[in-house]
């Protein structure tokens, strides 16, 4: 087995949390749930308490590098490897940094990969050779939700 590409990167950059932002996200989670007990909605207010603190716990945790591959068996991301037969689209961002996202009928689902160090074309060569599609942009919606809140 060949690997065409190999590299490391953290897959979000991980800013760091100031204490404004926990002290902004525990007064919106706070007043939320305040008057969701108000209203008699206890159940959404434990809810809201809940995720509150998961999101805290979330954006205090450091960015995890992972490592990356493709090769002639698909593409790996640490252990696991997406075969090219589950892979259905592809799509690299034109803009610095660049990622490559791909779709796949896995768990994964839809994926971005930062491409640190890694010739794009290269890698946009060998998902085009191995007849998976091309597409201008494939947004997560995960990420974006991730993204808006800060994490």
């Amino acid at each position: 087995m060949e690997k065409h590409f190999v590299w490391r990167a953290q897959k979000n950059a991980g800013t760091k949390k100031t204490s404004n932002w926990y002290w902004v996200v525990g007064i919106l989670v706070a007043g939320g749930a305040f008057a969701s007990f108000i209203s008699g909605n206890f159940l959404f207010g434990v809810l809201l308490l809940i995720g509150g603190f998961a999101i805290m716990l979330a954006g205090s945790q450091p960015a995890i590098e992972n490592a990356y591959a493709i090769s002639d068996k698909g593409l790996h991301i640490n252990t696991q490897v997406v075969g090219w037969d589950s892979i259905q689209l592809f799509a690299i961002s034109e803009n610095e940094p660049r990622y490559l996202s791909v779709q796949t009928n896995t768990l994964f689902g839809t994926t971005t990969i930062p491409l640190n160090g890694v010739d794009h074309r290269g890698v946009r060569s060998l998902f085009l050779n191995n007849n998976i599609d091309e597409v201008d942009d494939l947004p997560a919606i995960t990420e974006a939700i991730a993204r808006a809140i800060g994490l």
